[in-house]
């Protein structure tokens, strides 16, 4: 059935113990389509990556410099918004875009994407806020 989710602004957190493997896709919100995505994940180069496209354009690509250290407790969000999106880990912000447009989005995929990566790790928490948090209360949440 359709899930509502936030389509103009809102908050999508995790709190996991990730495993460096590059397979890692976490969790995402779609259309069905990779043209209209918000993804949270630990990439190919092993960091914390978030990814928004809508209508096929890359409207943000945050990704954290470090790579993680596998089997580490990490808690991680995106805060969106039209023209505000950004990546916080472990109670630092990583970096935002202010230029973003949402996409309308009905659908959650937690710890696979498109049935082809899976997640390799353990999910403590997960959660969608229907509202973007502010800066100190996303780093709040993802203090350890």
């Amino acid at each position: 059935f359709p899930v509502t989710i936030g389509q103009t602004e809102g908050t999508l957190f995790i709190h996991t113990y990730t495993f460096a493997d590059s397979t890692n896709k976490i969790v995402s919100f779609s259309d069905g389509t990779i043209n209209n995505r918000l993804e949270l994940y630990v990439s190919t180069t092993n960091r914390w990556t978030t990814i928004l496209n809508n209508g096929g354009v890359t409207q943000a690509f945050i990704e954290r410099v470090s790579a993680i250290t596998s089997g580490t407790e990490y808690k991680a969000c995106v805060t969106y918004a039209n023209n505000y999106c950004a990546l916080f880990v472990n109670g630092a912000k990583i970096g935002q875009d202010l230029t973003v447009s949402v996409p309308a989005m009905n659908r959650i995929s937690i710890a696979n994407y498109n049935n082809s990566t899976i997640f390799n790790g353990n999910v403590k928490a997960f959660g969608h806020i229907k509202t973007r948090l502010s800066d100190a209360d996303a780093i709040l949440l993802t203090t350890i």
